[in-house]
């Protein structure tokens, strides 16, 4: 179905994706990808945090789990408020709230750390996952319709493997 301006739209009111040159699509593709790698990566250090803070703020095993409790249930929480962004203003501009939500996460460790408060760690901890999973729900559909459908599952599983490479 073809609505205003000529801009094809799907049954369920998306707009159809355009059609890519080979090198628009190599670049998005890599881009998304990367974002995989980042989220990874982000992921790997929290175990490396969470021994360092048990010495750092002689805290026990059970309450260093609560940088696992904020980095998880951001994804739990933040998830689905960053789908309802998305489908209303679009992946692009998911993207970049993604990576501003995850740069100022990180930029904020610092003062936390000069002040040497774990809950502000925690919060930081929280805020930089909100980040990630805004990227995640973008970078997953994203993918899938960045091209034929049919290669959809494809390009997700692969640009996935990503995330293990990050977090190793």
């Amino acid at each position: 179905m073809v609505g205003v301006g000529g801009v094809e739209r799907l049954p369920d009111g998306y707009v159809a994706p355009q059609q890519l040159s080979r090198g628009q699509f190599i670049y998005a593709y890599s881009l998304v990808t990367s974002l995989f790698f980042a989220w990874g990566f982000a992921y790997g250090l929290l175990d490396s945090l969470n021994k360092h803070f048990q010495s750092v703020f002689n805290i026990s095993k059970t309450q260093s789990t609560f940088m696992q409790v904020a980095y998880f249930g951001a994804y739990f929480l933040w998830a689905p408020w960053a789908g309802a962004f998305m489908r209303k203003v679009g992946y692009k501009k998911g993207i970049y709230l993604g990576l501003t939500l995850y740069s100022l996460g990180a930029i904020f460790y610092w003062p936390v750390a000069v002040k040497k408060s774990y809950p502000g760690f925690v919060v930081r901890t929280f805020w930089i996952s909100m980040g990630l999973s805004t990227l995640e729900v973008a970078a997953n559909t994203y993918l899938i319709v960045l091209g034929d459908p049919a290669q959809g599952a494809f390009r997700l599983t692969f640009s996935q493997a990503f995330n293990g490479i990050g977090a190793f």
